[in-house]
């Protein structure tokens, strides 16, 4: 009788140590300030579109993450706050050399495409920046799209059981 009931409670507390297997709430999207106004354009359409078709691909994301159509649904919003070239302050052209003088003929920019991101954990004021170009050579916007999801997931890991008191704090109320 004594070693079934040692049993039933060693059980019992190694499953409320094991952390939840359940999939993290995602809502891909912007949320309405104070006032009601939202951050929407055409290009942000298509990063949260490429986000989508990336997490569709991956068996990884789908089983860390669950995509949900509204943010009252979600543990976590990332929101697109900036996509598009932006300088990386060096400089391309053509010159000539004429002795010891070299004419520039024509200088221009060379630009890079950025999508940055900011995730929020719902119910809470904590937001974290993401930059899609992190760590990755191709800057490709699609390439960034799924750099977003991987530091999402690598955030989700850092912090999950902190994530999991938000949640259930949350519920509570």
């Amino acid at each position: 009788m004594h070693a079934t009931f040692a049993w039933i409670s060693l059980v019992m507390a190694l499953h409320s140590e094991q952390p939840s297997l359940e999939r993290i709430k995602l809502f891909l999207g912007a949320l309405p300030s104070a006032e009601g106004f939202t951050a929407a354009n055409r290009e942000f359409g298509e990063t949260y579109r490429d986000i989508r078709d990336e997490f569709s691909k991956e068996p990884a994301f789908q089983n860390e993450l669950e995509l949900v159509q509204t943010a009252d649904e979600a543990d976590l919003v990332l929101e697109i706050v900036d996509r598009g070239l932006r300088d990386t302050g060096a400089r391309t052209g053509t010159g000539t050399v004429v002795g010891s003088t070299v004419i520039v003929g024509n200088s221009i920019p060379v630009r890079q495409k950025t999508v940055v991101a900011q995730l929020a954990v719902a119910g809470t004021a904590y937001k974290i920046d993401l930059d899609g170009r992190q760590g990755i050579k191709l800057v490709a916007y699609r390439n960034q799209a799924k750099n977003l999801l991987r530091q999402v997931v690598d955030w989700v890991h850092a912090n999950r059981s902190a994530l999991e008191r938000a949640r259930t704090s949350r519920h509570v109320h």
